[in-house]
């Protein structure tokens, strides 16, 4: 990891390693050098953990040698505070310098000389200036997918040190490629990385022994330097060490359960330290030096120790890559209150129940009413039997119950997570669980209060596994498998709830009077521990009494009970919500009626942010008019998040804080955001409170939050539950026409094609209607429209892109750039119809009109040249088409960084190309780059992710992985028929290519079942003569042939004939 000045604590850990690694490999010799590099096959490093690669791999120093390498190092360029960043860098460089002329070295020696197998692999990482998303791997290799940086050893260790506050820029590259690098803020701990890395230099089938991920000390709180001038160089440090033990809690529980991944980080001490700049390195030493004398330490040191001396690994690089180590827990349990109160005897019946040593599937109901602590009790039972605590479970799932659509998504979405594969469809995602090699389960059924949905068929149908379900329907305890398993949670008892009361209150030592008014507190709020909480968050907030708040609940209570409508169940609970409402600013006040316009669970903040930077006013397809409603709207979400005029961070802090300071909400934490969660009987208590006459205003706002997100990539697998939310809050109120189309953009880009298409159907219908059929926004509806149908509508999409080339030829004229987009779109139909010869030459043309009135780089003139490019591939123009594709990936690597979603756009075309000039490894290299990159920006289950591992799996084959192959198209497969349907062209497409991989492996009677079902899918939707029909055929062919089967093969070939001719 990086950390500056702590990696020493790195290099003291190694030591142990080395040493009791040359104990076990060489028990005779005890004072023969044991070096890390040959040890290791691959070292990566970022800060000054890059620095320390270089001198283990490229150096090759002993770990000794490297300590005292760093220490002089860290008294030249990181002890003094006070240094410029130009005069840092300075010291950095003469320190390098120095340690290559005592080793005899060039002070100018290339940092990337032979190949990986040549010698312990290192590579650093860096990050260009222009656009920190963006991160390169320097390495002392070369690699086959592309050239290396032309940088000396100096270059880069300075480029990876160089934090943008303590060091200045440094330069690499030349001519055109020239550009200013620094450290790596995305690679502080880069476990990532060389798993990446690793599999593109070994190849996936190459199994790993050990993987030793080597931390700089956790955190813990750190206090300000109080050096003013240090300020930004401690942020930067801090930064650094919470993002690295942030990724390593996330590997520890994704591969922990693998055997043969280790964390070694210093715990304790180091966190207490009071300046991240000035600390000793002796300090640090005799901290990691006691760390590494702990029990549990010596426990870790030893397993990996044994690790490095066996000869063989038990773990595949595709394992990790796709199925174990590199998925992103799709989304945790909900936070426990900071003053949870387990209560003892329900606890005790839930784990005896889960700890049976019964045989069979456990099926727990636990009800009870709103707010008595169902979610709470469970959510103490996930973090019980968390994979990183206990053993019991091998997986552990929290699955949204409100609804029957919350409960599909997030089942598919935690098997996908789990198993790394791409499946769309719920019974794929049930047989994951029922599968008899995989038992060891615990799913947790959270808030199953609707009695609409039909719980029992979204359970794994199995003899084995625990399932949790919570609920306010007391008829689902006939689910439970024994009667013994269905528990009532009812209301705390008089002493839990008063001990929560006062713990909330922060009464560490109550008088007998208090304990005595408290008791009477917890009885006018009916012992609900929702209510409860926010009785003593109040309390400690305002300092009052037990007497004081017992004053005013019993004033609020009469007038609630005047009332004559409401919750009367729930009075108490509102009552404690009231008085806590009453506390909170406007502004607060606020955001808490808005948030209770949205869906309870799984709020991404993000989405504030997003918006904010839009000013509230993205408006995608502005159809209308700008109402009433729509400045309501932006008025009020100024008022909540841009209290000063204008956005800042520290909106969502103090956000966060206050909703965290009286537990109105929870936080968990994903790679892409964290996500917001408040309690269903809190939602409808702040939502009652809106005043009628302000609803509309705050609907308004929900929808204009959600509409700014059209261009959030990272967000879009979150809004859909939100979309649905915010509809029926608005009910009767009708979104406006650029409302709706906002939603179904939104639903198409979480992979939604059906519920989009409906939307747009319905908007096309009404605009066509209203003003006729000549005006330019029904050629903006139509391509919409159009976007949301595929293969199997071919003839649907031609006729609505005619018509917005139509319209806008006619109002805009023929070379207007938005007329040339819709051109680019038809002819792209214009190829899938088999329209080859037209469409090169129509595409040629619209090409050459766009370059002249736009710059090269230009987004459209690129979207523009990878239609041609993907019609030259069609037309077996592929050199032509190779040409383009690498201009534009070079393009959008520079406009964008590698990661961003262009680029990766541009990756798969080049891959295509490459597969059809028959360069596979090339093509795999990019198409991996693809996969991974689709799946951490739009999910495992969005159908770009499918198609990209669809083309990867076909790639595999080409190059005879069959088996690689057909797990790969299996998974795609189920996923395609679960979302698009068994007749879909993209559902044919993937059972063709799965058909191909089944023939490599000699499975011929599977492979002719699937391509029968091809040849009758292709002749209903595009007929019998078809190219894809024919290709069909003859597939269907070429395994008969292979089977000696003649007598089918002949009128099958007689068929082909007449076929072509027609």
């Amino acid at each position: 990891d990086g950390g500056g000045a702590r990696s020493i604590s790195q290099l003291v850990i190694l030591h142990r390693i080395m040493h009791r690694l040359r104990f076990e490999k060489y028990p005779n010799e005890p004072t023969k050098p044991v070096f890390p590099c040959e040890h290791f096959d691959m070292i990566v490093g970022s800060d000054t953990g890059g620095l320390i690669t270089i001198m283990l791999t490229k150096l090759r120093l002993s770990v000794e040698d490297a300590i005292e390498e760093f220490c002089a190092v860290y008294e030249a360029v990181y002890k003094d505070a006070e240094l410029t960043p130009v005069a840092r860098s300075a010291r950095l460089r003469s320190c390098m310098e120095d340690l290559l002329s005592r080793k005899g070295l060039p002070t100018d020696l290339k940092l990337a000389e032979g190949s990986p197998q040549e010698h312990c692999a290192g590579f650093v990482l860096a990050t260009p200036r222009i656009n920190m998303n963006h991160t390169i791997r320097l390495r002392t290799y070369g690699v086959r997918t592309e050239p290396s940086l032309d940088v000396t050893v100096i270059d880069a260790v300075m480029a990876t040190c160089a934090s943008q506050a303590a060091f200045a820029p440094v330069p690499l590259g030349s001519h055109y490629t020239r550009q200013e690098y620094g450290m790596a803020p995305n690679g502080s701990n880069p476990i990532r990385d060389i798993i990446s890395e690793a599999y593109s230099v070994f190849g996936g089938d190459s199994t790993v022994t050990c993987l030793l991920s080597v931390g700089s000390g956790h955190p813990g709180i750190i206090s300000v330097p109080s050096k003013s001038d240090s300020y930004t160089l401690f942020s930067v440090m801090q930064g650094v060490l919470l993002d690295c033990e942030k990724r390593a809690v996330e590997m520890q529980e994704q591969m922990g359960h693998l055997g043969i991944y280790f964390r070694l980080s210093v715990e304790q001490g180091m966190q207490k330290s009071q300046d991240l700049l000035d600390q000793k390195l002796s300090g640090i030493v005799t901290y990691t030096e006691a760390y590494l004398d702990t029990p549990i330490t010596n426990d870790t040191l030893d397993a990996c120790v044994e690790r490095l001396v066996t000869s063989t690994g038990p773990v595949a690089l595709n394992h990790l890559k796709y199925a174990g180590g590199l998925k992103a827990v799709y989304k945790g349990f909900p936070a426990l209150a900071t003053h949870y109160i387990r209560r003892v005897e329900i606890w005790k019946h839930l784990v005896a129940s889960i700890e049976s040593p019964d045989i069979g599937q456990k099926v727990i109901v636990i009800t009870g009413m709103a707010g008595c602590g169902k979610t709470q009790l469970v959510a103490d039972l996930m973090q019980e039997y968390d994979s990183s605590r206990s053993s019991q479970f091998s997986h552990t799932c929290f699955i949204d119950g409100s609804s029957d659509r919350s409960i599909r998504t997030d089942l598919i979405s935690h098997v996908n997570a789990m198993s790394g594969g791409s499946t769309v469809d719920i019974s794929s995602s049930l047989n994951f669980f029922q599968n008899p090699s995989n038992k060891r389960w615990l799913l947790v059924y959270d808030n199953v209060d609707d009695t609409k949905i039909d719980i029992a068929a979204l359970l794994p149908e199995c003899r084995h596994g625990t399932i949790v379900i919570t609920t306010r329907n007391q008829l689902l305890r006939k689910l439970v498998s024994d009667r013994q398993l269905h528990l009532e949670l009812d209301v705390m008892s008089e002493a839990d709830a008063v001990d929560l009361v006062l713990r909330c209150a922060r009464r560490h030592l109550p008088s007998e009077d208090e304990a005595k008014t408290a008791s009477q507190i917890v009885s006018k709020l009916g012992y609900l521990p929702v209510a409860l909480t926010q009785a003593g968050c109040y309390m400690a907030d305002t300092k009052c009494s037990c007497d004081e708040y017992y004053e005013l609940l019993a004033e609020h209570l009469t007038d609630l009970m005047e009332e004559t409508s409401g919750d009367r169940q729930n009075q108490g609970a509102y009552a404690a919500f009231d008085l806590t409402y009453s506390r909170l600013s406007n502004q607060i006040q606020d955001l808490v009626h808005l948030l209770s316009c949205f869906h309870f669970t799984n709020f991404p903040l993000a989405i504030i942010s997003h918006a904010a930077q839009h000013l509230f006013r993205n408006d995608p397809f502005p159809f209308t008019e700008q109402s009433d409603e729509f400045r309501d709207a932006i008025e009020l979400l100024d008022k909540i998040f841009l209290p000063s005029g204008k956005w800042s961070k520290l909106v969502i802090l103090n956000i966060t804080r206050v909703l965290q300071t009286y537990s109105l909400a929870s936080f968990t934490s994903t790679p892409a955001t964290q996500l917001l969660r408040v309690h269903p009987l809190m939602r409808e208590w702040a939502y009652a409170r809106i005043p009628l006459e302000r609803r509309v205003s705050f609907h308004a706002a929900a929808f204009r939050l959600l509409v700014c997100c059209t261009d959030a990539t990272q967000l879009y697998p979150y809004l859909p539950s939100h979309i649905d939310a915010t509809m029926l809050r608005s009910v009767p109120m009708e979104p406006s026409i650029s409302i709706r189309a906002a939603f179904g953009k939104l639903l198409r880009l979480a992979g939604q094609q059906r519920r989009a298409r409906t939307i747009w159907q319905n908007i096309y219908d009404h605009i066509r209607t209203e003003i006729g059929t000549d005006d330019l926004r029904i050629a903006t509806i139509a391509l919409e429209l159009a976007a949301t149908h595929d293969n199997g509508s071919l003839g649907s999409m031609e006729t609505l892109e005619l018509e917005a080339v139509r319209i806008r030829t006619a109002v805009l004229g023929a070379h207007h750039l938005d007329t040339l987009d819709a051109k680019s779109a038809l002819y792209a139909t214009f190829v899938r119809q088999g329209r080859r010869t037209e469409a090169v030459k129509l595409m040629q043309e619209t090409l050459e009109a766009l370059k002249a009135q736009l710059p090269p780089n230009h987004p459209e003139v690129l979207k523009a040249s990878m239609v041609l490019s993907w019609v030259f591939v069609v037309a077996g123009r592929y050199p032509e088409a190779e040409i383009i594709d690498l201009q534009v990936l070079r393009e959008q690597k520079a406009r964008l960084g590698e990661g961003h979603l262009d680029t990766l756009d541009a990756m798969y075309a080049l891959s295509r190309t490459y597969y059809h000039q028959a360069r596979y490894r090339d093509a795999e290299v990019l198409q991996e780059k693809v996969v991974d990159g689709r799946k951490s920006q739009l999910g495992e289950t969005h159908l770009q992710t499918l198609r990209a591992i669809a083309w990867l799996a076909s790639i595999y084959r080409e190059q005879g992985r069959h088996s690689q192959a057909a797990v790969l198209q299996n998974q795609a497969l189920d996923s395609l028929k679960g979302q698009l349907g068994d007749s879909h062209s993209d559902t044919l497409d993937a059972m063709s290519n799965l058909a191909l991989s089944y023939c490599g492996q000699g499975r011929y009677f599977e492979a002719e079942a699937l391509q029968l079902k091809v040849l009758k899918g292709r002749k209903v939707l595009f007929g019998e003569t078809h190219a894809v029909t024919v290709d069909a055929m003859v597939k269907l062919a070429s395994t008969y042939y292979q089977q000696g089967r003649h007598h089918d093969l002949q009128p099958l070939q007689k068929r082909i004939q007449e076929c072509k001719r027609a």
